[in-house]
């Protein structure tokens, strides 16, 4: 795979990173399984705010508006615990950890914002649906969390044009010749809505 998940730590806050809040237009693709099924190892994202606010003007620029932001979509590394009586093993919900990359710090370091734990909806076929609110149904005692990520499927793509825009937008993808216009339908491309909020635990540091 030519993305690969890099360890972090969380930045212990120090009153420099502010609470973020953006919305925007997301595309996001995956590799679709053999039963056409949206549950996967990985999916991948870009993200183009076009809101954004910031609680303290002075803090290190995350996001600007209109400039694309990469994300990666990988299976939670500790997910929450449904109720035993309202999921079965096979079809207990999935969780994700959104990896996000920022705008790099001022000394030019590369930066990452972590939203773990953000529930794949069940929205019927290849369309994708993402809420870190999960209902409180799902585990006895709900996450209280200040953070948030959620995305809504509005356009779906497949074959030539799913291959056109992973051209376009994931170009990595497509240079490194996991997808080309002759294997269109191994690949699922969705564009929709996007909302982020990022606070201060959010941010993280890579370590060596």
């Amino acid at each position: 795979m030519v993305e690969t998940a890099t360890k972090h730590t969380p930045t212990t806050p120090s009153g420099t990173e502010a609470t973020v809040q953006a919305s925007g237009v997301c595309i996001m693709c995956y590799r679709a399984i053999s039963d056409r099924s949206p549950v996967l190892m990985q999916m991948h994202g870009h993200f183009v705010p076009t809101s954004v606010t910031v609680s303290a003007p002075s803090a290190p620029e995350t996001l600007t508006q209109s400039v694309g932001v990469p994300f990666l979509l990988l299976p939670s590394a500790r997910p929450p615990q449904p109720h035993r009586c309202c999921f079965t093993e096979t079809d207990a919900p999935n969780f994700w950890d959104a990896s996000i990359q920022l705008a790099p710090l001022p000394s030019g370091k590369p930066r990452t914002a972590l939203v773990a734990n953000v529930q794949q909806m069940d929205a019927g076929g290849d369309a994708v649906v993402l809420d870190s609110e999960y209902s409180d149904w799902i585990q006895k005692a709900r996450l209280q969390r200040e953070d948030g990520f959620t995305f809504r499927t509005s356009i779906l793509k497949s074959g030539c044009d799913a291959a056109l825009a992973i051209r376009k937008y994931f170009p990595s993808l497509y240079a490194y010749g996991e997808h080309n216009e002759h294997a269109g339908d191994d690949w699922i491309v969705c564009v929709g809505h996007m909302t982020l909020k990022l606070e201060a635990n959010s941010f993280l540091s890579s370590s060596a």
